[in-house]
């Protein structure tokens, strides 16, 4: 029997987020989830949120309505 995998991401950043600048340059950030937020999320104009999406193998935009819980945060950003 082998030894399961060891997780390379802590169970309590499950998601990795995106922070796209539309003038160049972002970072990535994890996070342990991502919630609906009343009246929508605003990022700001500068700005696009992506998640890696494990179905599609590949950052995404963030789902309309919804805002990304960050490391260390209770609330959406």
């Amino acid at each position: 029997m082998s030894p399961s995998p060891v997780q390379s991401t802590p169970p309590n950043k499950r998601i990795i987020f995106e922070k796209r600048y539309h003038d160049g340059g972002g970072y990535r950030v994890y996070g342990p989830k991502m919630v609906e937020v009343e009246g929508g999320f605003s990022p700001g104009a500068d700005v696009n949120w992506f998640y890696f999406c494990k179905a599609q193998d590949a950052m995404v935009p963030l789902l309309p309505g919804y805002a990304p819980v960050l490391d260390g945060e209770d609330e959406a950003i």
